[in-house]
Parts: structure tokens; sequence; C-alpha cells
């Protein structure tokens, strides 16, 4: 991953520790071996902490880097995805005009068949104000099929 800095070449800075845990300096000529001992221990402890601390601090350097990448990603397609969402907007307004539409043109058909319906009625009862009630222009009957005969018989 690009970084500001190469942490797995990272170099701490030299410099020169005189003295012992406690505080006490020392001089050259005057080491007591077991205190330069137990010096090296506490020394090489601390060392393996700052190791510890310092790949921790890598990793979440790492990580840190890796989220900030993905997020330009991210960021990149933003303006793409204003210039769908504006396009789908005008899409939903045009397709709800049009439905509106279609339904003005359902409800205008709805009334003209309704007002057909009341002319057909009223033209039949004006027609039949001419039939005369004479039983001459009366309309025959029309023939019964067999199988309702078979079924009037039987009640």
């Amino acid at each position: 991953p690009n970084t500001v800095f190469n942490i797995a070449n990272f170099q701490p800075a030299q410099t020169q520790w005189l003295g012992d845990a406690a505080g006490n300096d020392w001089q050259p000529g005057g080491v007591n071996p077991e205190g330069l001992e137990g010096q090296v221990a506490s020394l090489q402890q601390r060392c393996r902490t700052l190791e510890t601390e310092r790949d921790a601090l890598a990793d979440e350097l790492a990580t840190a880097v890796t989220l900030q990448q993905k997020r330009t990603a991210e960021a990149q397609s933003v303006p793409f995805l204003k210039k769908e969402l504006a396009a789908i907007r005008q899409q939903q307004e045009l397709t709800l005009e049009l439905l509106g539409a279609r339904e003005e043109e359902l409800d205008d058909t709805q009334l003209t068949c309704e007002e057909m319906r009341l002319i057909f009625h009223s033209e039949m009862d004006r027609l039949m104000e001419y039939v005369p009630n004479d039983k001459r222009w009366k309309m025959p009957a029309l023939p019964v099929p067999p199988s309702e005969r078979k079924e009037e018989s039987k009640e």
C-alpha cells in the first residue's frame, strides 16, 4: 500500500543511555556485571514492548490507509450515482404523468359508456311507446330446448 513512510524500514533515533533503571549514572570504569545484566534484560524487555507496540501501530495504520482508499474510490462514484438518481426521478415523474393521463382517459371512457347506456335505454323506452299493446305485435316465444322441457316436466 502507498503510505507516507515505509513502516518496515523504520529506524528509531540513535540515543545513548548512561545509567540504570533506578536513574543512577554509571561510569565505564566502575561497571558492576550483575547490574549490567539487569539493565540489559530490562532494555531487552523494553525493546520487545516497543517493537510490539510499533507492529500494532503499523497494522492500525495499514488498516486506516486501506479504509481511506476504499472510501476515496466510493467517493469517486458519487457524481455518477447522483446523475443516475436524477434520471430515475425524471423517469418516475414521466411515468406518473402518463399514468395520470391514462386514468383520465379511462374515466372519460367510463362516463361515455354510461351515457351511451342511458341513451340506449331511453331510446328503447321511446320505441316501446310506439309498439301497440295488441297481441299481434307481441314477439313470438322462442322454442324451448328439449333439455329444459325435461326439467319442467319433472317439476
